[in-house]
């Protein structure tokens, strides 16, 4: 018998299980945005407009950065975006 091959290879797990980290965590932030807003005194609106916002902006800007990777080394875009994270992380401590 010949063996069956299958689209589920090591590298496309590592793929989908990335991507999967990667959504996760943009989704999650989302409604601790919100509630973060309401802490500081935001109004239910003004928290909701913030969430919005961001949302928004990320369907405007994802397109743009498929285009980044295109053109420039994944690796360097990674690296920035990495650091671009770290800013924002510290950024909530302050």
């Amino acid at each position: 018998m010949s063996k069956k091959k299958t689209i589920y290879t090591k590298d496309v797990i590592l793929v989908m299980a990335a991507s999967f980290f990667f959504m996760f965590s943009t989704m999650f932030v989302n409604p601790l945005i919100n509630g973060y807003a309401k802490s500081l005194g935001a109004s239910s609106a003004f928290a909701g407009l913030i969430v919005g916002i961001m949302s928004i902006a990320a369907m405007f800007l994802r397109p743009v950065a498929g285009n980044m990777t295109d053109k420039f080394s994944k690796y360097r875009l990674s690296l920035i975006g990495g650091i671009l994270i770290l800013i924002g992380v510290i950024g909530y401590v302050f």
